[in-house]
């Protein structure tokens, strides 16, 4: 198999997919409203075949990463509902993480060298600066939500992230959200009681992004100590 097509043929049958899902609609499946009809008979299964509950929320998880099914949200209530909070956050973060792997992958092999050099100026030099800082770049994307998910899974394969940048980054840079998320699932029965029109936006509390937006902002630090230090260095050489 020629090797320009044995570097596309994952990337092929992942487009593919992902337009089969967005053909079939069923990334329609999964709602707030859905989970609020259904909650008594998740509780059951889940305590009827546990084993099955933990194996399939892990890979359905997983595919919905991969797939770019914008159901992570309902699905980390899910996990905080029926499973242990700290079973809840654990499967969440390894899911998303095993998800974004993938995904990364498939584009890493599609943005071909070829690619790359023929691209624009401002690209190559977006490389670069990316390139220098890019544990920082990609913990400030992951905490603040600036960019989708699976955007940012494709900016780090375009930019040829290294891998072990790009697990660890992910892997820290989703608990914030899992965490603040399972914790509503674990009370979401009481937050569907207490609010029978509960629409995502109101999960998402003024609290909530100022924590996500602050923990981005830490996360640029190095960055902007590093320009103020170069700056203060050059008006020490002015002088």
């Amino acid at each position: 198999m020629n090797e320009h097509i044995r570097k596309l043929l994952p990337f092929t049958i992942l487009f593919l997919l992902i337009g089969l899902v967005y053909f079939t609609n069923i990334h329609h499946d999964i709602s707030l409203d859905k989970l609020r009809k259904g909650q008594d008979r998740l509780i059951h299964i889940a305590t009827t075949y546990p084993i099955f509950t933990h194996a399939a929320f892990i890979l359905i998880y997983i595919v919905s990463v991969c797939l770019i099914i914008p159901d992570s949200t309902i699905l980390t209530l899910i996990g905080g509902y029926i499973f242990p909070l700290p079973v809840a956050i654990i499967y969440t973060v390894v899911a998303e993480t095993v998800g974004a792997i993938i995904f990364f992958t498939v584009f890493h092999s599609a943005f071909t060298d070829s690619l790359i050099k023929r691209e624009r100026p401002l690209f190559s030099k977006m490389r670069k600066k990316f390139h220098h800082h890019s544990a920082s770049y990609l913990l400030f994307l992951r905490f603040s939500h600036v960019l989708p998910f699976w955007l940012t899974n494709v900016a780090a394969a375009y930019f040829k992230v290294s891998y072990s940048t790009f697990i660890w980054t992910t892997f820290v840079g989703v608990i914030p959200l899992a965490f603040l998320l399972s914790d509503a699932g674990h009370n979401l029965h009481y937050l569907f009681d207490t609010n029978p029109h509960l629409t995502l936006g109101d999960l998402f509390t003024t609290q909530m992004k100022l924590i996500l937006v602050a923990l981005g902002i830490i996360s640029l630090l190095p960055i902007i100590i590093q320009k103020f230090k170069k700056k203060k260095k050059r008006w020490t050489l002015r002088k």
